[in-house]
């Protein structure tokens, strides 16, 4: 790592990772953004850093941190969980994978550090929203979270779009949901 300091380290600056980056930059946050490419608007914004290239190559030099925002892919994620872990920086994983991440438990706890794990913005962060307004008025007694590459104004041409890596749209539809129903985990 270097002496460098920053409040949040982004892996990844796709769809998601640009939304998130330009968020967090919105509410004051400092950003270091890592990317093989990173777009011209998150490059100039001045509360970001950046290094461009392979995240496996460059995760020893990423400057000190509050937090790791791991935004890439599943399966780059994934092989990136113990690298990331072992750096002592807490995580937030929104990298959607068929292993479950509970699986790095005992790596964190000797490193200290947490992952806090399958929290993409819909679902993932979109339920704790729901979770803190149900306890704010539990008269709630429905809610619906509609989630897609939607285009704004729909028209007859293609302008649908996968609303993260094509490759997770595909596993997100494929593969087992991950539930946690009553404190306990079940796959559905």
């Amino acid at each position: 790592m270097s002496d460098l300091m920053t409040d949040v380290i982004a892996l990844g600056c796709g769809l998601v990772g640009k939304f998130v980056v330009t968020k967090l930059c919105e509410q004051g946050y400092d950003v270091h953004v890592v990317d093989l490419q990173i777009p011209k608007s998150i490059k100039s914004n001045p509360k970001t850093s950046y290094q461009e290239g392979d995240i496996f190559t460059i995760v020893d030099s990423l400057p000190k941190a509050k937090v790791i925002l791991n935004l890439l892919p599943g399966s780059i994620g994934e092989n990136l969980r113990p690298i990331l872990i072992k750096l002592g920086i807490h995580i937030i994983d929104l990298a959607f994978t068929e292993t479950e991440p509970s699986v790095h438990d005992s790596l964190a706890r000797q490193y200290k550090t947490r992952l806090v794990w399958d929290v993409g913005i819909a679902p993932g962060f979109s339920n704790m929203i729901i979770k803190r307004e149900y306890e704010r008025d539990r008269e709630i007694k429905d809610i619906s979270i509609k989630v897609g590459g939607n285009p704004a104004k729909p028209d007859s041409g293609w302008s649908y779009m996968a609303p993260f890596s094509p490759s997770d749209v595909i596993e997100e539809y494929t593969r087992p949901a991950r539930i946690i129903k009553d404190g306990g985990g079940r796959y559905c």
